[in-house]
Formats: C-alpha cells, structure tokens, sequence
C-alpha cells in the first residue's frame, strides 16, 4: 500500500513496529488498514498467533514460542505455509488419562523408561512424559520446523522427519 510516497506492506510494518513481549507481539504503528491488517494477521496466523484485543491489544503465540522468534522468522523470510501440518494439541485430559495409565504399569518415576514421541508437536506429551518419568529417554519425530525449533527451547533433541517414512 503507498502511504505518504512509499510503499508500505505488511513486512515492512512488522520490522519497523513489532515489539516482541515474552509470547506477544504488538504493533506500535496505531491503527493499521483492514486491508493491512489482514495482511499481518495472516503472518502471524502461520506462526499459530491470534489476536487478543483489550487491555492486552496483541497476538499471543502458544508456549513457547516467543513473539521475537516469530518477529527474526519473518524478518529472515523463513514463513512457514498456513498449518501445513494440520497441528492438533493433545488436550489436557487426554494428557491426564495417558499419564494416569502409563503410572498404573510403571508406577516407579526414576524408571529408567525409553518412549518415543512420533509427532511431537510442541511437546504436550514430551514435557508430561519428562514430569512424570524424569529419568526416561524421549525420542521425538516432527516434522514441522517451527515445532522443532519449540522442542529444541524445551530442552529435547527432536528428529525432524516425516514419522511416516523415518526409519526407526
């Protein structure tokens, strides 16, 4: 879009006004265009971002991935397609359930268990199977590079391949 003799595009908004606060990230620019609002909303929404009006007046991006890991990925051009992976968290009492049934079997948490996580996501069952079993080894396949690099500020050392065809 021209404004005021130059070019303005939604990148050029992100590097000259985003603010990265922990897993936020707010414009300073003032009120953008719907046009140009869409154009950044949609940036964001390939890093899982949503925005959170009110007091808050920013996107937020599910833990852990930080406002300023978003802000350098697309400052770099590495923007990954709209949810190419189709993500589905585990939901918290799916999670609950696994752990309750994995407990009733080893109820030893210095176990020394070995589990391997084949679409690990961004870590919901990982960080509950580490909780839960402190001592266990914990393979993790995923494929998504911004998952990856999530896994990775957790503290696991994921493959990243297709589970489907990585050999085991």
């Amino acid at each position: 879009l021209p404004i005021g003799g130059k070019t303005v595009n939604a990148l050029s908004i992100i590097r000259e006004s985003a603010q990265a606060d922990g897993d936020k990230i707010r414009l300073t620019c003032g009120q953008l265009s719907r046009e140009m609002y869409k154009e950044v909303n949609d940036l964001f929404a390939r890093f899982r971002g949503q925005w959170k009006g009110g007091k808050v007046s920013a996107h937020i991006f599910p833990s852990p991935i930080t406002g300023q890991i978003v802000i350098d990925s697309i400052l770099v051009g590495n923007i990954p397609p709209i949810n190419p992976y189709d993500l589905f968290a585990t939901p918290d009492p799916v999670l609950d359930q696994m752990i309750a049934e994995l407990q009733s079997h080893f109820p030893d948490p210095d176990q020394e268990l070995r589990f391997l996580e084949p679409s690990g996501g961004t870590g919901a069952i990982a960080q509950r199977l580490r909780t839960a079993y402190p001592n266990a080894h914990i393979d993790i396949i995923e494929i998504d590079p911004i998952n990856i690099r999530i896994l990775q500020e957790q503290g696991f050392t994921p493959i990243q391949a297709d589970c489907l065809v990585h050999p085991l």
